[in-house]
């Protein structure tokens, strides 16, 4: 199994969305890292215009698991008050 990963946002301290990344395989795991306190939405989309909430307004860390078939994905920073975000994105590339 070999695991990529990817950080979609690094210690963001701003509203807005990341930008958005081509993923071809099923298996995908965000790790959502928040300092203070912010809410993230990870989205995902078919045409790279428009997205759809994925797991919407996460406001604590988490780690997420999704196996759909989407083929654009990205995280947006919904609110912040204080802190900062970060988003690493882990694909197995095996599959």
């Amino acid at each position: 199994m070999a695991i990529l990963t990817q950080t979609i946002l690094s210690a963001v301290a701003v509203v807005g969305p990341s930008t958005s990344f081509a993923i071809t395989t099923k298996k995908k795991t965000f790790q959502i890292v928040i300092t203070g306190s912010a809410i993230v939405a990870i989205q995902a989309s078919n045409d790279n215009v428009s997205f759809s909430d994925l797991f919407p307004q996460v406001s604590l860390g988490a780690l997420l698991t999704s196996e759909d078939a989407f083929k654009f994905y990205r995280a947006n920073v919904l609110q912040i008050t204080s802190g900062t975000v970060t988003v690493i994105l882990s694909i197995d590339t095996s599959q």
